[in-house]
């Protein structure tokens, strides 16, 4: 994931030009975000993306789920290789 899929995509940043990358420019972009996050609806969806990480990374979610497969496959190459 890059900037740009962040901005143009998913709708939930903006861009910060890398040749004026000083804390000046962060604020103004910071300032615009807070400004228009009522209008744009960016807050929304951080919260939509928020739940959704949540629920994933829940006890029964789908990461939690991905990583005990994976576990459960790595470990039955160490049992494989004990049976051999």
């Amino acid at each position: 994931v890059n900037a740009r899929y962040i901005v143009d995509v998913w709708r939930v940043g903006m861009v910060l030009e890398r040749s004026k990358m000083d804390k000046r420019e962060i604020e103004k972009v910071v300032r615009r975000v807070m400004m228009i996050e009522k209008e744009d609806g960016i807050r929304e969806r951080c919260l939509d993306f928020k739940e959704k990480a949540n629920i994933c990374l829940s006890k029964d979610g789908s990461s939690s789920k991905y990583l005990d497969n994976l576990i459960s496959h790595v470990l039955s190459f160490n049992s494989y290789a004990f049976a051999s």
